[in-house]
């Protein structure tokens, strides 16, 4: 109770009212008293300072690992970015791998109960909200139109809410019930897909009362068709012996079919069976097999198969061993776990213009390696007006190494501890692979914004974002090479950059076709204006005929290429 009273005064869903003071009190108060959730609130306050806590990185170190040993799995997750980037203990791989997995076990654990895991979609603050909010809507009204054609015989409809009801997805949350009656619709409308489906749901007893004849009936019908989650399910059952007798070899051919027809669940069971053949005792171990079907799996997106193959890297079963691989692949599991709802709290925050709490939901988050997190925290400093964040309470000042102390910029002038820190954690966000934050690290140093205008730092930046041809990047990089900011000036280079975003995004080729035709007339003034006649009193009135020539000619040239794309 105590923690709860806490989470309402701090993002004000208490009756009274926002209070921050009480509730840090409250939270230290539960703290105390060992609960694991809010330690690591009091943790988090620590490492940042927070309304008057004192920051204290020690102190929010051993708060997370009393969090942590109560399998807080926010604070594991913290622990395992923490010694992973060496941030105020000794970096180890193995040793935030070690964290990492306690929170995947938890993951695994809800998968292998038949638990639906949707995860939540994780949502830039740069991505057009408005437009996300009006897709979310237009999916209702889809699901609606689905509702319609299934109950009018659409067979098609029906197999896809059956499939949706069961699993969940699209706004749409599981329900078991609805599940069945769209399914056996399907299957009575001769949907193979749903054969399968049902199948499941009677082998687990999901909505429905288990019924091993059932299942192994549905999953027949589906075999004979070639349903590779019918045959997945004839596997399986051989496999344990449910409803049927135990026969390894059989269920091996069968999960060997489902898997020929990219069934994922079928890959995975082949993959078990080779990493750990010793205890069905029909299968010789192969490690090798067992990564290759993990992968293939993995690929289509199947959780349990990415836990797997992420120990097989970390322990070098079927491959050498590579940790920060396991720890990618560790960090997709996670991603899966009810803990990233924090993603959603902060974005309804953001969208209610709770500037403060949507910012310390991020931070939070950012602490537990979420990319995402990170770069919609350091976009939110950069935006947002200093007026609507109280910035000197949210982050304190501290003279110990902590997780935000890299908001202290050495040498600098003029720089603002808001946008200081937002420009740390862009370039931590860009460190992990998103070539969006090097645009807005480019722009701050292109423009001087809170740092000293710096053009060749500036083309750096643009440079590694267009290694992925991000089109904004390449386009600042054809610019900056038009006129010589930061890189030399040079025509060709212009050029070829702005064809780059032309042929690689089309929603750009207007932008492109209006860069070039620009860059044709300054290229052609220039040839005019350094050539002998240049030295004559009319030379001017030259350079600005030959501008409006190769303007025309450059928008004929695109014209044509224009159609020959159509």
């Amino acid at each position: 109770y105590i923690y709860q009273l806490a989470e309402g005064y701090l993002f004000g869903d208490h009756p009274t009212g926002k209070n921050i003071t009480a509730a840090i009190e409250k939270f230290q108060k539960a703290a105390d008293l060992g609960h694991p959730d809010a330690q690591h609130m009091i943790a988090l306050f620590y490492d940042l300072g927070y309304h008057g806590t004192p920051k204290d990185s020690a102190k929010a170190l051993l708060y997370h690992t009393f969090a942590a040993e109560g399998q807080n799995p926010e604070s594991q997750l913290v622990l395992a970015n923490l010694f992973l980037n060496g941030i105020g203990v000794k970096a180890g791989c193995h040793k935030a791998a070690f964290f990492l997995n306690k929170v995947a076990d938890r993951v695994v654990d809800e998968l292998e109960s038949n638990n639906v895991l949707i995860g939540d979609r994780m949502i830039r603050l740069n991505e057009d909200l408005d437009h996300i909010k009006k897709q979310e809507e237009e999916d209702l009204d889809i699901m609606d139109f689905y509702h319609y054609s299934a109950e009018n015989g659409d067979v098609r409809a029906q197999s896809t809410l059956g499939s949706l009801y069961l699993k969940g997805g699209h706004g749409l949350p599981p329900n078991p019930a609805l599940a069945k009656a769209f399914l056996e619709m399907a299957v009575d409308s001769g949907d193979v897909n749903a054969y399968g489906s049902l199948g499941q749901m009677f082998l687990q007893g999901k909505g429905v009362k288990a019924n091993n004849e059932t299942a192994y009936s549905y999953f027949q019908k589906g075999a004979k068709k070639g349903h590779g989650s019918s045959l997945n399910g004839l596997g399986f059952m051989h496999l344990h012996g449910y409803g049927v007798d135990k026969n390894v070899t059989l269920a091996l051919e069968y999960f060997r079919k489902g898997a020929e027809r990219g069934n994922t669940e079928a890959q995975y069971n082949l993959g078990l069976l080779y990493m750990d053949s010793e205890k069905q005792g029909a299968v010789k171990q192969d490690f090798a097999k067992a990564l290759r079907y993990f992968s293939l799996a993995t690929q289509a997106g199947h959780t349990l198969s990415t836990f797997h193959l992420a120990q097989m890297h970390l322990n070098g079963l079927g491959t050498s061993a590579n940790c920060p691989l396991a720890m990618n692949y560790l960090k997709q599991v996670v991603e899966k776990g009810p803990w990233v709802s924090v993603m959603s709290v902060a974005l309804d925050k953001y969208r209610s213009e709770e500037f403060e709490s949507s910012l310390l939901l991020y931070l939070d988050a950012a602490q537990q390696g979420f990319e995402v997190a990170t770069f919609n925290a350091a976009y939110l400093l950069h935006q947002t007006e200093p007026a609507k964040i109280d910035f000197s309470q949210l982050i304190g000042e501290s003279n110990s190494k902590s997780e935000f102390d890299e908001s202290v910029f050495s040498g600098m002038k003029n720089v603002t501890e808001q946008q200081a820190l937002a420009l740390a954690l862009f370039e931590r966000s860009a460190k992990s692979g998103n070539t969006e934050a090097y645009i807005y690290i480019g722009d701050m140093h292109y423009y001087g914004q809170s740092v000293p205008q710096d053009f060749e730092r500036a083309a750096e930046c643009y440079r590694l974002a267009a290694e992925a041809r991000h089109p904004q990047a390449l386009y600042n990089i054809g610019f900056m090479h038009q006129h010589g900011l930061g890189l030399a000036k040079d025509f060709h280079m212009a050029k070829r950059n702005f064809d780059l975003v032309g042929s690689h995004h089309r929603g750009s080729i207007a932008v492109a076709y209006t860069a070039l035709a620009l860059l044709f007339a300054q290229w052609g003034f220039e040839i005019a204006m350094n050539s002998p006649i240049a030295d004559h009193a009319d030379s001017i009135l030259i350079g600005g005929l030959v501008f409006m020539l190769v303007s025309v000619l450059a928008v004929l040239v695109m014209r044509r290429n224009r159609r020959r794309q159509g």
